[in-house]
């Protein structure tokens, strides 16, 4: 699978953070990580991921790191239907389960 442009130097810049354990983390790491390999912290960021996640990361994550809401941006993708993937139970998930310990606590400390 070719997913880099011909002449171009995304693949070079890309980088992996692998050591969070949830969402929150992730989002966190992500940002140091981006200041260990380039010495300052990100202008903005942007988060790509399922629509159902927008809330625990736009609302909770970004407002826990005080990172203002104008310099976050969040892109919902969800797979079509004809895979199998059923919104409204992940939806269902999403508050029953993975938001949950991010209401009572905004770092997720349970």
């Amino acid at each position: 699978m070719d997913l880099w442009p011909n002449n171009s130097n995304v693949r070079a810049r890309t980088l992996a953070e692998e050591f969070a354990t949830d969402s929150f983390q992730n989002l966190l790491f992500s940002i140091c990580r981006f200041y260990e390999v380039t010495g300052r912290y990100p202008e903005k960021i942007t988060v790509v991921s399922f629509t159902f996640k927008e809330t625990r990361f736009a609302t909770m994550h970004a407002k826990a790191l005080r990172w203002p809401s104008s310099k976050f941006l969040y892109v919902g993708i969800d797979p079509p239907k004809s895979t199998g993937f059923d919104l409204a139970e992940s939806s269902k998930g999403e508050s029953e389960h993975a938001a949950k310990p991010f209401e009572s606590d905004p770092y997720g400390d349970h």
